[in-house]
């Protein structure tokens, strides 16, 4: 576990969110010490899963530079405060712009972080690459390892003892010492700078060696300074500092200037790491280290930015107030290191101040109070067990009808739109006032407000089951344009969805376009799985895997359905319109296919033979492995004879699922938990009658083992002499391993022990080894 050195916080996903903020970098030659940077939660959920159309939390990558320059789209009510700022800078005319998100670094895997150097080892390998000529000795990455448990009793936690700059300015001083000495001088610098970053890692590191009185000044005044440096890896503060403030006192050193920086900085780090925080000793420190730093601050800018950084520990909430007023205002054309290390701190100083009391709240700058306001997020209003709901559910319902309150009072007082905005997204669903419903109408769609505003306020009336006001202000927005972000095109598309008067309609708001289509992992994944299965021939799930692994990859690159695409088709369409889906010419092309198969399956189970027999081809149109069973099944005369050909394919085919998923599942299938039934209004009521009947059927089968696993069972033992029984019942035993189905265990011994009994001697028998 990573730790911050300044706030204490771990640097992890945490509760309220991923952590969001660092610091700029701020060079210093050959050791950087600095105060390791604040963090700051972003305030979302700690899954590492996210949704590729419309991600809850964060801008995808590929729309940020719009977010950031005033294309706003729809605000999300879920978003992490950086994005939050970003948006009330659009909302105030007052932009980012388009090329801040990447100079402040708010570029990471949908974690929002504010990078730094200070986080990144890359300078290593530079460093080994240029000692290397001039050293006695072999180092590689694998044995120089920049972090450092933060202490004996702390060995679970680490922090990046030895930055990216402090090897960055190592190799900048080697070059600089080539042009005074290549010979035994050089060679001694190299093994004493080994030996200070030998101390990275907090085990047992190397002694620098002395310096002998012969040698040449600059290579002594390094040497003060190289011992300093490997006291202060080793967490000898106390005497790292002595040595930094001997080495402000000599005129002639090099780094007399730095030195009284680093000296208050080996303060601060004792502090952080040898006292309690909030502690008379622990805030002496600082206090001290503040006292000496604004000695040097007009002097010395990393000095000035430290003390900064000190006042937000110091005093938080004077800090955090200081911080709203400029940043709502401050230019990010270009990005300063100041710019992006008050803006690493202010999202830092939120953290703390997640739920501020009402006196802290009424001093706090507008910008701040919106992205609070924004963030309020009721629990849900179903109760726990017992019908009860939790102390923690009560109060964030509490903190969020709190923060309706105030932002519809500033919005009445000031007309702002961004108040507007938190206004509609706090309030109770369904419960926005008619005031604010007419202020979102009223908006022009050229205002940056106009999506988030009318979004929210069209959620409301879907909620009031105005389904007539819901299509009539959706429709234009879910056909998308250059001008849309497309995560706002698919959020209109959910709400259009459910309320699309006609089937066309239906289909136009079902399929979304992926902003954030993970590529490099699906493709990696599929590319693994397929060297996997490639080396295990005979192993089924191996086999599996990696054909699921091939159509997920294939999936996130195409577009596809949402959650709520998935509850239609699973809770709310006959199989009749499935069939229309799976021929429709707007249906993607990896789509066509899932459907086809989960046609086959589902009518299958609702024993419909005339939708099977016709989607038939369909889905046998490139199965090779399997291409027997399928001709098997076309040449069938009779239900007997259809069931008996099904149920060999079924054996065979793990990725056939009768409803479809996120992620497909090429295994058991098992039985959805009961939700609220989804209801498509383009249907007629006896169409959603027929859809509802037979999504209740497919729950009622209970997964694939036990739909078809006695069925199978049955047949085998009344046809011995079928020459696909043996195969049949050894991937019927594979496909009881890990099932969810209540009769998996029993299914898969009998499937085994007929299997050995009946046919001894076949190869699928021999197979076998076990049941599960």
């Amino acid at each position: 576990m990573k730790k911050n050195l300044l706030t204490g916080i771990k640097l992890s996903h945490t509760a309220s969110g991923a952590f969001a903020s660092r610091l700029a970098p701020l060079l210093i030659p050959m050791l950087t010490v600095l105060l390791a940077p604040m963090t700051a939660q972003a305030s979302g959920g700690d899954d590492d899963m996210y949704n590729r159309f419309t991600p809850e939390n964060f801008v995808a990558p590929q729309e940020l530079p719009r977010y950031a320059a005033g294309t706003l789209g729809i605000v999300g009510d879920q978003y992490w405060r950086v994005y939050l700022f970003m948006a009330y800078r659009s909302l105030r005319n007052m932009p980012i712009g388009a090329t801040a998100p990447e100079a402040l670094g708010v570029v990471d895997w949908r974690t929002a972080l504010l990078q730094d150097r200070m986080y990144s080892h890359d300078g290593v390998e530079p460093w080994l690459a240029a000692r290397q000529p001039y050293a006695d000795s072999v180092i590689t990455t694998a044995n120089l390892d920049p972090w450092r448990a933060v202490g004996a009793k702390d060995s679970f936690q680490s922090y990046l003892n030895c930055p990216k700059d402090a090897f960055d300015n190592a190799t900048q001083t080697l070059e600089a010492r080539k042009k005074l000495d290549t010979g035994s001088w050089l060679k001694l610098w190299v093994k004493n700078q080994d030996a200070v970053f030998s101390q990275c890692a907090g085990t047992a590191g190397t002694a620098l060696t002395p310096v002998p009185a012969t040698a040449p000044a600059w290579l002594k005044t390094d040497y003060a300074y190289q011992n300093a440096a490997a006291l202060f890896y080793q967490q000898n503060f106390t005497a790292a500092r002595k040595q930094f403030q001997t080495i402000a006192e000599d005129g002639k050193s090099p780094w007399q200037r730095i030195a009284p920086y680093l000296a208050a900085r080996s303060l601060i780090r004792q502090a952080e790491l040898g006292e309690t925080a909030g502690s008379s000793a622990y805030t002496n420190n600082l206090q001290t280290a503040r006292m000496e730093l604004r000695v040097i601050a007009t002097k010395y800018a990393p000095a000035q930015s430290m003390l900064a950084r000190l006042e937000a520990r110091l005093n938080p909430e004077q800090r955090l107030i200081e911080l709203g007023k400029k940043l709502s205002t401050t230019s990010f054309t270009p990005v300063s290191s100041q710019t992006a290390q008050d803006l690493a701190d202010y999202l830092s100083l939120l953290d703390r101040f997640e739920a501020p009391d009402s006196a802290l709240l009424t001093k706090l700058d507008p910008m701040t109070r919106w992205i609070l306001a924004m963030q309020q997020q009721a629990a849900s209003d179903k109760p726990q067990a017992g019908g009860k709901t939790s102390a923690e559910d009560n109060k964030r319902n509490a903190a969020a009808a709190e923060a309706y309150l105030q932002a519809q009072a500033r919005w009445q007082k000031d007309k702002n739109p961004e108040w507007l905005i938190a206004a509609l997204s706090s309030a109770p669903l369904g419960k926005a006032g008619p005031d604010l419903i007419k202020a979102a109408d009223s908006l022009p769609p050229d205002s940056t407000a106009y999506q988030s505003a009318r979004y929210y306020a069209t959620r409301h009336e879907l909620a009031q089951k105005q389904n007539d006001v819901v299509w009539r202000v959706a429709s234009p927005e879910i056909k998308g344009s250059d001008k849309a972000r497309p995560s706002s095109v698919n959020l209109w598309r959910s709400l259009a969805l459910p309320v699309a008067p006609k089937r066309n309609d239906f289909i136009a708001a079902l399929w979304r376009h992926p902003v954030d289509q993970e590529q490099t992992y699906a493709k990696n994944y599929a590319v693994e799985a397929s060297k996997n299965a490639a080396a295990k021939p005979d192993d089924a799930n191996a086999a599996a895997e990696a054909e699921a692994a091939q159509r997920r990859w294939m999936e996130v690159s195409s577009d596809g359905l949402d959650n709520d695409g998935y509850a239609m088709l699973n809770g709310a369409l006959p199989l009749s319109e499935w069939l229309v889906l799976a021929q429709d010419g707007s249906t993607p092309k990896v789509w066509k296919t899932r459907l086809a198969e989960s046609i086959w399956m589902r009518g299958l189970v609702l024993g419909d033979y005339a939708s099977v027999d016709q989607i038939s081809p369909a889905v046998a149109q490139g199965k090779k492995t399997t291409a027997g069973l399928w001709q098997r099944y076309q040449q069938a005369h009779g239900p007997a004879e259809k069931e008996s050909a099904a149920l060999m394919i079924w054996a065979n085919s793990p990725e056939l699922q009768p409803e479809v998923a996120a992620w497909q599942d090429f295994g058991d299938w098992c039985a959805r938990p009961a939700s609220a039934p989804a209801t498509a209004f383009y249907l007629n009521s006896d169409e959603q009658q027929r859809a509802r009947k037979e999504a209740a059927q497919i729950a009622k089968a209970g997964g694939g083992v036990n739909y078809f696993g006695d069925k199978l069972l049955r047949y085998a033992k009344q046809n011995p002499a079928d020459a696909d029984v043996p195969k049949a019942l050894y991937f019927l035993v594979q496909r009881t391993r890990g099932a969810c189905s209540s009769n998996a265990k029993r299914v898969s011994k009998a499937a085994f022990q007929l299997l050995k009994s009946q046919h001894p001697n076949d190869p699928w028998a021999q197979k076998a080894k076990y049941w599960y």
